[in-house]
């Protein structure tokens, strides 16, 4: 007397191939689990797949890190990078967007013209000279610290020059070695520093720069808005019309509040077209 039939699983398929001998039964026994692995496998790529493509948009999206150190970030922002040995290395541009108009200026003296969009390459200064400067104070290891315009073409974000006050009408004067196109302006507008004893964010204590004027020989000029939040520390560039120049001034018109009323510069950068 033969027992129940069970329904389900391999023997139903045993069953649906007929009767065959074991050498066909362990055949469809291999199909089957052949089956089953090529379906985790595929499983497994897909959703690696989709992990993949998650990754790259949010890598697409996401905002560049700011508070970056030092002229590796002056130079990245300008559109050039260094050799390990301080050689600039310039970036291809893009031809479509190579070159600038012809500088010129309006009536009142605005710089007019497409923004030079090719790659750039610093531009050298001289020199620096302030309008005001804050007198020396000490950090809170009893270090003394001063503030001069200096301090704003060094490679160290923690040095810069510093004003008493919110700085409207302060003028920072730019010399260069000699007459060069300037093509790209920038500058960190606070005190980009956290002071290594207390832990004190010195930019969100100090005032931060809201807007800034850049004027260039004979008068031209353009302005420059810029992100004065706290966690923003790094170098705002303004791209420009090419515009040769020996001498370039900075006057800050607007600043933003902080804790101390001083406000700051630590870096400012100029570049020219790299051809």
């Amino acid at each position: 007397m033969s027992g129940p039939q069970r329904s389900g699983g391999l023997d139903d398929l045993f069953r649906a191939a007929g009767n065959r001998s074991g050498e066909h039964r362990a055949l469809i026994v291999l199909g089957v689990a052949g089956l089953a692995l090529a379906l985790i496998l595929a499983a497994f790529f897909v959703g690696r797949g989709f992990a993949q493509s998650s990754d790259l948009a949010e890598d697409e999206v996401a905002p560049p890190p700011q508070g970056s150190q030092g002229k590796d970030l002056a130079e990245a922002a300008l559109g050039t990078r260094l050799r390990p040995g301080g050689e600039p290395v310039q970036n291809p541009a893009r031809p479509a967007q190579q070159a600038g108009s012809t500088a010129r200026t309006a009536p009142n003296g605005r710089l007019l013209g497409t923004p030079w969009r090719g790659a750039v390459v610093p531009v050298g200064v001289q020199s620096a000279r302030a309008s005001c400067r804050s007198e020396p104070s000490v950090d809170a290891g009893g270090n003394r610290v001063g503030y001069p315009a200096n301090h704003m073409l060094d490679s160290a974000p923690g040095t810069a020059w510093r004003c008493d006050g919110p700085g409207r009408g302060v003028r920072l004067t730019f010399n260069l070695a000699q007459r060069r196109t300037v093509a790209a302006v920038g500058l960190v507008p606070g005190y980009a520093k956290t002071d290594a004893f207390s832990g004190v964010d010195r930019y969100a204590e100090n005032r931060r720069i809201a807007r800034v004027r850049w004027t260039f020989d004979g008068g031209a000029w353009v302005e420059q808005m810029l992100d004065t939040a706290v966690s923003n520390r790094s170098l705002q560039v303004l791209r420009v019309p090419p515009v040769p120049s020996k001498q370039v001034t900075l006057t800050i018109e607007d600043s933003a509040e902080g804790r101390r009323n001083t406000v700051a510069v630590s870096t400012v950068r100029l570049a020219g077209p790299s051809q």
